[in-house]
């Protein structure tokens, strides 16, 4: 699966940061999560780096982007990136509690609030935050790791072809074209990553 660490990759591979890439199946992970002393808070991804290991794939992403100049160093500024970040968060969530519901009128359910509901309304918010910004990047002229955080969503869901739901998504994000005219902007910054990367993982 692309996962959480995907941010981090095209963070990494857009400052042109050469780093050794390390999938791990589910089955493994659960067998080595609690003894291996990498794993802090027995999740993936983790970061090493200068033989320190960094845990909480969102904290990377700011520790990353502090260090390679995607954070802002303003604090009205880093807001402006965090809140984009924690909406993205949020909508992902709310997309995969229809995986973990075993009942399936409720699962339907849940998958039709998201698509009807919650994903059009993350999509106006996110296009109205760009716009506001200018409709460059979404906190403004400079790319930061919202803007990693946002691009990774779409090619984990609506532009990944393992996706069962990835029509779904194309058909809502189609409405918003200022939003469709970012992706394909960032489409273009990330694309040395996008090029290199395995096909047809999942989330």
């Amino acid at each position: 699966m692309y996962g959480d660490a995907e941010p981090i990759r095209m963070l990494l591979s857009h400052a042109g940061i050469s780093y050794e890439d390390i999938y791990m199946n589910y089955q493994e992970f659960q067998k080595i999560k609690e003894k291996d002393q990498r794993f802090e808070f027995q999740r993936t991804p983790i970061l090493e780096l200068d033989g320190q290991f960094y845990a909480q794939s969102y904290s990377i992403l700011r520790l990353l982007g502090k260090m390679y100049g995607y954070y802002p160093e303003n604090s009205i500024e880093a807001w402006k990136v965090d809140s984009v970040m924690d909406q993205s968060y949020d909508l992902e969530k709310n997309y995969l509690k229809q995986f973990f519901q075993t009942d399936k009128e409720k699962a339907q359910n849940l998958k039709d609030n998201y698509f009807q509901n919650q994903l059009p309304t993350y999509c106006e918010k996110i296009q109205k935050r760009l716009i506001k910004a200018g409709n460059i990047f979404i906190a403004g002229e400079q790319l930061t790791i919202a803007d990693f955080v946002n691009v990774a969503w779409a090619y984990i869901l609506p532009y990944n072809i393992a996706c069962q739901h990835s029509q779904e998504h194309i058909e809502v994000i189609s409405k918003y074209p200022d939003l469709v005219a970012y992706f394909d902007r960032m489409t273009k910054q990330v694309k040395d990553h996008l090029d290199k990367r395995p096909l047809g993982l999942g989330y």
